[in-house]
């Protein structure tokens, strides 16, 4: 049996790509002399939030 192609990218998906794009932008800036404090602190929040509304989805059960 073939599984389908996605038609789009799932909430899940969705929020993980998220998560990595914050991530990136994190480590590119804590180590930066020009990013202010509240940049920083806006980029954990970002993360914090993505992170714990991922974790909120992977418990939603799945439908097909």
């Amino acid at each position: 049996m073939k599984k389908k192609e996605k038609a789009a990218l799932s909430q899940i998906e969705w929020l993980e790509s998220k998560l990595e794009e914050v991530e990136e932008k994190i480590k590119s800036k804590e180590y930066s002399a020009a990013v202010t404090q509240n940049e920083l602190k806006d980029l954990y929040f970002q993360q914090g939030k993505y992170y714990s509304d991922l974790q909120l989805m992977k418990r939603v059960p799945e439908y097909d």
